[in-house]
């Protein structure tokens, strides 16, 4: 399944091996073997929240989104034996109306939309 970020927010904090910007989302998307789809979305922004709009392409879902998020405090933070939770993984639900589902994603963060498929 294609995925792409219209619009997409612009990161410029210093020269990296990227150049002296680069785009904020990236994104990817799939659908499994029981219609679930699965929307994976990396905001490589050190400190700043990008908010969007996920265009679901008419994909018929059943309304509710499963949402799991891995961020840190600061985007250079890890876990180790003397902060074992410094990184985590934070489990929520969210409503998706029609064919979109506006969603922040925090700065430094993996995140995970799945969208079980109407009907289940």
């Amino acid at each position: 399944m294609d995925s792409e970020v219209k619009n997409n927010a612009e990161v410029s904090p210093r020269k990296t091996p990227l150049g002296s910007s680069y785009e904020a989302l990236v994104t990817n998307a799939t659908v499994d073997k029981n219609g679930t789809l699965s929307v994976l979305v990396v905001n490589r922004s050190p400190d700043e929240d990008v908010k969007s709009r996920v265009d679901l392409g008419g994909f018929r879902h059943a309304g509710t989104v499963d949402v799991s998020v891995v961020a840190g405090r600061s985007y250079d933070d890890f876990n180790n034996a003397e902060h074992p939770d410094a990184v985590t993984i934070k489990k929520s639900h969210a409503t998706a109306e029609d064919d979109s589902l506006n969603w922040t994603f925090p700065a430094h963060s993996v995140t995970l939309l799945r969208f079980p498929p109407q009907g289940k």
